[in-house]
């Protein structure tokens, strides 16, 4: 038995023992194949069986097993800030997939890629304290090790107020002023 990706091809070969020694093996395979050797391309789960007869007539068979893994997808959702105020904040992120768990999952903070993460179910959600651009980098399922489409982009921000002050000294005639002029935070 054997995991491969769909649409992946695998080769499957009889190799007969017993029967006339030294003879010509004749071979049948269940999708009409006569060699002693079968490459398919499976899409879906599939069982291929072979019949080997031999001089004298005799026949055995054998069947194998095809297990075939759904192409895996996954999107990247999310995003927000950070606040220098908080410093156990973090930011949501999730990531939905599709296909056969389990999947091996790749993300990218800035265009570095992280540690890949076992992700067992979907969504995976996980939650960072990292300011940066957040991307997919690749998304492969265990069984078959197939490697698909990764989409989105979540942008986690930190976020500082800063507030400068401009001031007018007063004088015995005059009052003073003091402006405040915050810049950052979020509205």
């Amino acid at each position: 038995d054997e995991e491969v990706c769909a649409g992946s091809p695998v080769s499957i070969e009889a190799m007969p023992t017993g029967g006339i020694p030294n003879t010509n093996f004749t071979y049948l395979w269940s999708n009409g194949g006569t060699g002693s050797t079968l490459v398919a391309a499976p899409t879906f789960n599939t069982s291929y069986t072979v019949t080997v007869t031999d001089d004298c007539g005799s026949t055995a068979s054998a069947t194998t097993n095809i297990q075939v893994a759904e192409l895996p997808t996954a999107n990247l959702n999310g995003g927000g800030v950070l606040c220098t105020s908080n410093p156990n904040g973090s930011v949501q992120l999730t990531v939905d997939l599709t296909g056969t768990p389990n999947w091996i999952l790749t993300y990218a903070i800035n265009g570095q890629p992280q540690t890949p993460v076992v992700v067992t179910s979907s969504p995976y959600v996980f939650n960072t304290n990292i300011p940066g651009i957040y991307t997919l980098a690749a998304v492969s399922s265990v069984i078959g090790d197939c490697a698909g489409p990764v989409n989105g982009v979540a942008i986690v921000d930190l976020v500082t107020l800063d507030v400068p002050t401009q001031t007018t000294p007063f004088t015995c005639t005059e009052f003073g002023t003091m402006t405040a002029m915050p810049n950052g935070g979020t509205a």
